[in-house]
């Protein structure tokens, strides 16, 4: 009987699985917006505070991702990541495997060509580890990297998930990465590619890395769109073109929006509205009793944050 139930068990997930996998709808093209005084620039520099926002994880991607929403750290090219006893050393294995969309393999010398670059020029030190504590990095051993630190200061492994790295046999050969804006199709890690010849003023494309790691819920590497097209609009044009559904997918303020946009078409028009702040506690950790590691714990514990 036992044996029986097992299987149908089995059977039943496997069923299961299949609905659920045949649910997943894939392909198609996702249009976006973008305010950037009226057209758009081809800068997909990381380090550069004038890049585009695609460059920002749609082709570069950081070791690991900060949730802001959950508070929880995901990894990402980092599969996992290890604490020292002292906490004087934060150790990241890499993840296996995984492919720059040029085809060549993502490596430790990656990670440490991306951060060795902000050691020597701290305007390409984006995430403010060498002014925040880091005093060296290394690799052990393939496909691990190591920081160490000068004190005690757990929460600087957020200021990873804005460490975006860039493959050392591209950026190298590169003589000023700051200013650099790029040559063609950037290569990143990252679930788009530029599509070729398709960035103007007004508008550009991006298509599926056919190569990217990660894996969607259907067992397919991910991402689910063929497809996403970003298109150039202003504050005055917004709302008019998001009524007419010009846009699938937009982040900006509008005025009277069940009015203006949510009232031509209720079934489809939604919008969401992100956390305006964060809730913070800060203790004292030199002074008793939070000088104590044992009561920190117990406070968290408490508190159940996640």
């Amino acid at each position: 009987m036992k044996k029986v139930l097992v299987i149908l068990t089995i059977v039943s997930l496997v069923i299961s699985a299949s609905l659920f996998a045949a649910e997943i709808k894939r392909g198609g093209t996702l249009r976006i917006t973008s305010i950037k005084q009226g057209i758009l620039i081809e800068n997909f520099n990381p380090f550069s505070p004038n890049t585009n926002e695609m460059a920002i994880g749609g082709f570069y991607e950081t070791l690991i991702y900060f949730n802001p929403m959950t508070g929880r750290i995901m990894n990402w090219l980092a599969e996992s990541y290890d604490w020292s006893d002292d906490l004087l050393e934060l150790t990241f294995n890499l993840r296996e495997g995984v492919l720059w969309n040029d085809g060549m393999l993502f490596t430790e010398k990656d990670v440490l060509f991306t951060v060795g670059l902000g050691k020597d020029n701290r305007a390409l030190d984006v995430a403010n580890l060498w002014s925040t504590g880091v005093t060296g990095v290394r690799s052990d051993e393939p496909m691990t990297v190591t920081f160490t630190f000068s004190s005690v200061d757990t929460t600087i492994i957020q200021r990873f998930s804005s460490l975006f790295i860039v493959p050392e046999h591209i950026w190298s050969k590169v003589d000023d990465p700051l200013t650099w804006i790029g040559e063609g199709i950037p290569v990143g890690t990252g679930p788009f590619i530029l599509k070729e010849g398709s960035f103007s003023e007004q508008s550009f494309s991006v298509v599926r890395n056919p190569n990217y790691w990660q894996i969607g819920e259907d067992g397919k590497p991910l991402p689910y769109i063929d497809e996403v097209l970003t298109l150039t609009t202003t504050n005055e044009q917004v709302s008019l073109r998001l009524a007419r559904g010009e846009f699938d997918w937009a982040g900006y303020f509008v005025a009277n929006i069940d009015e203006v946009f949510v009232k031509a078409d209720p079934e489809h028009f939604k919008y969401w509205l992100p956390e305006g702040n964060l809730v913070f506690l800060n203790l004292n950790n030199l002074k008793w009793p939070f000088d104590s590691y044992n009561l920190r714990a117990a406070i968290a514990a408490a508190i159940d944050p996640f």
